[in-house]
């Protein structure tokens, strides 16, 4: 994922070692010996025989070293006490999409099919313009986003979530997410989960945290506003509402952990004494080779 193209290979082979073995062969005479490289078939030999050799001894060096890593987990231990927190970020982190993917999914159950397409374009065409926004600042870029819930029944949406929406939000959780929350909270942790998703979209998997810091939107007559009722958490304001909570509820930072998937995690991350990088991008992927922080994947268990 990190290099791509860069990964990719020419090779040549030649049969000088394939021929001395043939040779060495006992009781064969000269006349039995009729080794060609042409007569194999080497689509066949590449697909059926190499290819899927490697493919083998890739994954089972893959759960080799995932048990390694679990049984690594389980000698050092986490750290123990009730004054301990673990902050998960929620988008890319505990589940993969995003709030235009969660957006995009509430809308596609709540339109009709001939209203879908219309919304699909005006998202697509759009993109550009929430592209410039996040690099700018990942802050204006939820505010903007999230202007397009306005005039969505309340209603409506809190019946999906409490069906198939729901039901699909929880099913993103990640299975490396879910095991490392049970972790957490079987060493007494308190558990949060931070995120600029709407409160009541993630409603569904609130019960796996003992505290939910999310979005929370202005309603009247029971329409959404488009418009924040507090801004949003993010890089370094997430960072100072980070110390305001520990100081409120008692929590010791050094101590404790913090999971994000986004350089606009680092700020945060940086103020933890157990940050780690989970299915990072690129920026962050770096940052943390740098500091030495643990970068794992939470796409399997």
């Amino acid at each position: 994922d990190l290099y791509q193209n860069y990964t990719r290979t020419e090779m040549i082979f030649d049969d000088t070692h394939l021929r001395r073995l043939d040779a060495s062969l006992p009781d064969v005479t000269p006349e039995d010996q009729h080794f060609d490289v042409r007569a194999i078939s080497w689509p066949e030999y590449w697909q059926e025989v190499h290819l899927p050799a490697l493919t083998e001894m890739t994954r089972a060096y893959t759960r080799a070293r995932a048990a390694s890593r679990k049984r690594t987990g389980r000698s050092r231990g986490l750290t123990q006490g009730a004054d301990v927190v673990a902050v998960f970020d929620l988008e890319g982190t505990v589940a993969g999409g995003n709030i235009i993917t969660q957006y995009a999914l509430l809308r596609r159950l709540e339109l009709s099919p001939l209203q879908w397409p219309a919304e699909l374009g005006e998202l697509v065409g759009n993109a550009p313009t929430y592209v410039k926004a996040e690099r700018r600042d990942r802050g204006e870029f939820i505010r903007a986003f999230l202007r397009r819930y306005e005039g969505v029944s309340v209603a409506r949406v809190e019946e999906l979530v409490a069906g198939p929406l729901g039901q699909a939000v929880a099913q993103s959780v990640r299975p490396g997410a879910l095991e490392r929350i049970r972790e957490h909270r079987a060493a007494g942790h308190r558990t949060v989960l931070v995120t600029g998703s709407l409160d009541l979209l993630v409603s569904p998997i609130a019960e796996l945290f003992d505290e939910v810091v999310a979005g929370r939107m202005d309603q009247v007559d029971g329409v959404l506003t488009g418009y924040l009722a507090t801004p949003p958490l993010v890089d370094e304001a997430r960072a100072q509402w980070l110390k305001r909570y520990a100081q409120d509820h008692g929590l010791d930072l050094s101590r404790s952990y913090g999971y994000g998937d986004s350089v606009a995690d680092a700020s945060w991350l940086s103020l933890l004494g157990h940050p780690f990088a989970v299915n990072p991008d690129l920026s962050l992927y770096r940052r943390a080779r740098k500091a030495h922080w643990p970068v794992e994947d939470w796409r399997r268990a």
